[in-house]
């Protein structure tokens, strides 16, 4: 084996990013949220979620729990955002996520295991400035293998609301690994 390898393995444990899987079915076949692009980039623009007007303005992910997960270390939800239009520095936006995780031989259920919340103040002007969202997920109630749901919305800013849409470009999940392999036939 090489040193180069020996010093990689060494270095353990580690975080990866995972791409939890969008439901576009759930979105495309209500229309909302509307699919938008910026370039060849595609996103979700998020208007706020309400009940009952605006009931399907979320997108919904899902996702096994990695089996080369360390088991103990709260895994992060994040997406890449940015607003439609120029808006004032100090405008705000925020977005809701649910998740729930159920072990595979069930059906998800309807509960929710956890809220967060996680609200973006404008540091410029200018209208498509990426910024971050980010959730970290509290991993008491989690197995590795299980699935993991998560429902995105966005919901009211704490003040000075964007009065453009923001959109979600690009969406992820961290989580810190113990090891390389694993023991699973999935591989993952």
């Amino acid at each position: 084996m090489s040193d180069n390898f020996i010093q990689r393995a060494a270095i353990r444990p580690v975080w990866k990013s995972m791409h939890p899987f969008l439901d576009e079915n759930y979105s495309n076949d209500k229309g909302i949220p509307t699919q938008i692009n910026r370039g060849l980039f595609f996103g979700y623009s998020m208007d706020i979620w309400e009940t009952p007007a605006k009931p399907y303005e979320e997108l919904l992910f899902k996702m096994r729990i990695p089996h080369i997960w360390d088991g103990v270390t709260c895994p992060w939800f994040v997406a890449i955002t940015a607003t439609t239009g120029a808006e004032d520095i100090g405008d705000k936006y925020k977005f809701q996520i649910e998740w729930q995780s159920e072990d595979i031989l069930h059906v998800m259920p309807d509960t929710v295991q956890e809220t967060l919340t996680s609200e973006v103040t404008l540091t410029t002007t200018d209208a498509w400035y990426a910024n971050i969202i980010q959730f970290e997920l509290d991993c008491a109630t989690m197995v590795a293998g299980q699935n993991i749901q998560w429902r995105l919305r966005r919901v009211a800013a704490s003040a000075d609301e964007v009065t453009n849409e923001p959109v979600i470009f690009h969406w992820d999940t961290r989580w810190k690994i113990d090891r390389f392999g694993t023991v699973s036939i999935q591989g993952y």
